[in-house]
């Protein structure tokens, strides 16, 4: 494995590692406040739980979520300059 392959997955971990960290602390969250009280500071995470019932898949959401905005938003600034 090359240097750069390395360097992309240890990317790829913090980036896993960053959304995993904000989805535990929503569900902790909801079970230790109950899910209104939950709702209000982590509303798109506790939706995605009360649809999926299942940590990995509201992770993977939340990042899919989060890369698509990054990415649409940066594709449309470059097309406007």
């Amino acid at each position: 494995m090359c240097s750069s392959d390395l360097k992309f997955r240890k990317a790829c971990k913090a980036v896993r590692d960053w959304a995993t960290f904000f989805a535990a602390k929503a569900i902790k969250c909801r079970d230790e406040l109950g899910e209104e009280a939950a709702a209000e500071k982590y509303a798109f995470i506790i939706d995605l739980w009360k649809e999926l019932q299942d940590f990995e898949l509201v992770r993977d959401q939340l990042l899919h979520v989060l890369v698509a905005g990054r990415d649409s938003t940066a594709s449309l600034l470059c097309w406007t300059l």
